[in-house]
């Protein structure tokens, strides 16, 4: 195919991630993937792939006449768009293109197929096997059989008839997705029911703040103490299935352990003989229903791709037994490295958590359950109380307190009509009597006389835009809650602007009783409390 110039600024406009060629772009677009610049040639192939089965067509049609590297291109371009939208003609295109003259064109061949997995890929890909001399083109039949491939495949993958190091290291990972895939077959489920047969240190995850409420909200039993923001330790004898308990826990794992990491020494061996220890054995062991499958996560590091594959693949050799397997997985391995340690905490995944089961709808800017659940707390409970969120959103503050202790009425109150809906289905769905729901402005409505507790997380203008600013919209309504309320009521908020809100409350007539700074999920806000005095 003869080379064109791509008309002017074609090739700057690719390099928004928006763009979409139009038809009488792709052409010339197909010239840039074999660009020496491998960013114009990544931008080229991104903004094609956007044109879909257009672009796969011209690609098909321009092959015959292209020489290499662009037939590997056009090549890793059919794949792409076969990849979101199959095609019986584009998938017999990247079938005949494992036989091309050129071992890169073959590579992209195999690499697409792998994305596509077409039923026969299997075949076509252990044919190319048996006839590929290329060792890199090998490697990428190895890759795509790792991703297509069944019990045939597995068996050519465990003797790949080489000594290579790389070409080992990719048939085992290949042959590893194999058997993950093959064991799918039975699931792997979570039974917190039983109890260990010994105690065993626990880790219990909340938003950082709440940790002093997360601590005061487990049973005595469990000896809970603070050890980090966000991190409560304590000592489980019971079924795991009663720290579902505790309203403010995020999640809960056990530690199994920490080791050092010698100097130079691969930090993947040593979370591998963590996962695969006896203590994490015996967790697994415990609790799991069906075959052992975990996903690798790592604290604060993000995914680390081929870290993650040096501990699968290290874990495997130590315990075949246990499955890693990111998408089926029954528990989160967690791995956290510093000062030259290793330390691995097992979460459970796949159950079922009952506490917040009532939230069958949200609205955008609700609270998280467990946040509802402090504010709760933070507000108490009294049998004769008059409960109002006049922010209601869908409902979790009232649901929380409802579910704290005994109650009088609760009112719930919202100036959109979607919000008092996903509400209402929530109220109904927690199982509580007494509850009212009616549209109004947090700034003038009067729900009921009497009013003992305001409970609420008002907007904060993050999620949700507004017309007005949120704090104007805050004070306005201290003001008006202070009136609301009944001498020695009180009122439990969030506020995104602790001492312009402390201010305001004063100037309303209203006491300060509590202050607590929490994590609301990227950003920092914090839960207060106020008295009306007698």
């Amino acid at each position: 195919m003869a080379t064109k110039a791509p008309r002017t600024g074609l090739a700057q406009a690719i390099r928004s991630p928006g763009f979409t060629p139009a038809v009488r772009e792709i052409r010339p677009l197909l010239d840039l993937l074999a660009a020496t610049d491998e960013e114009t040639a990544r931008c080229a192939e991104r903004a094609l792939a956007g044109a879909g089965p257009a672009a796969a067509l011209a690609a098909v049609h321009a092959f015959d006449s292209a020489s290499p590297p662009l037939r590997a291109g056009l090549c890793r371009l059919v794949g792409r768009i076969a990849a979101a939208a199959p095609a019986p003609d584009l998938v017999e295109f990247l079938v005949a293109r494992l036989d091309d003259p050129d071992p890169k064109t073959r590579r992209s061949a195999a690499g697409a197929l792998g994305r596509v997995r077409p039923p026969d890929a299997e075949r076509h890909l252990l044919a190319a096997w048996r006839r590929e001399a290329s060792p890199p083109a090998r490697r990428s039949i190895a890759e795509a059989l790792g991703k297509t491939g069944g019990a045939a495949a597995l068996e050519v993958l465990l003797d790949p008839g080489t000594d290579d190091a790389g070409m080992r290291r990719i048939a085992d990972r290949a042959a590893l997705m194999i058997r993950r895939t093959l064991g799918r077959v039975d699931a792997s489920r979570i039974d917190l029911s039983a109890s260990p047969p010994a105690p065993l240190p626990v880790l219990l995850h909340c938003r950082a703040g709440l940790e002093g409420i997360l601590r005061d909200e487990a049973p005595a039993e469990l000896r809970a103490r603070i050890v980090a923001p966000g991190l409560v330790a304590a000592t489980l004898d019971a079924p795991p299935d009663r720290l579902f308990r505790m309203r403010t826990m995020l999640r809960f794992g056990f530690p199994v352990g920490t080791t050092r990491v010698a100097p130079g020494a691969d930090p993947t061996e040593a979370a591998a003989r963590l996962i695969a220890g006896e203590r994490a054995a015996a967790v697994f062991r415990f609790w799991t229903a069906g075959p052992t499958r975990y996903r690798i996560e790592w604290s604060g590091a993000g995914h680390r791709r081929a870290a993650t594959w040096g501990v699968a693949l290290a874990v495997e050799r130590l315990r075949p037994g246990l499955i890693n397997d990111p998408s089926g997985s029954a528990w989160e391995a967690v791995v956290s490295e510093a000062d030259g340690s290793s330390a691995v905490e097992l979460q459970p995944k796949a159950f079922d958590d009952p506490r917040f089961a009532y939230r069958r709808r949200d609205v955008p800017a609700a609270s998280h359950p467990t946040i509802a659940a402090a504010l709760a707390r933070i507000a108490g409970a009294r049998e004769d109380d008059v409960a109002w969120d006049p922010f209601v959103g869908c409902g979790t503050e009232l649901v929380e307190r409802g579910l704290l202790g005994p109650y009088a009425e609760m009112h719930g109150s919202d100036v959109d009509p979607r919000a008092l809906e996903a509400a209402r289905e929530n109220l109904r769905a927690s199982g509580l009597r007494r509850w009212k729901l009616s549209p109004g402005d947090a700034r003038r409505h009067v729900p009921a006389p009497g009013v003992t507790l305001i409970i609420t997380n008002p907007p904060m203008g993050r999620r949700v835009p507004r017309r007005e600013p949120v704090d104007v919209l805050h004070e306005e309504f201290l003001r008006h809650a202070a009136l609301v309320l009944v001498p020695g009521g009180r009122l439990a908020w969030i506020s995104p602007a602790p001492e312009r809100a402390i201010a305001a409350a004063r100037g309303a007539g209203l006491r300060p009783a509590g202050r607590q700074r929490v994590d609301m999920g990227g950003f920092e806000a914090e839960m207060q409390a106020f008295l009306k005095p007698p």
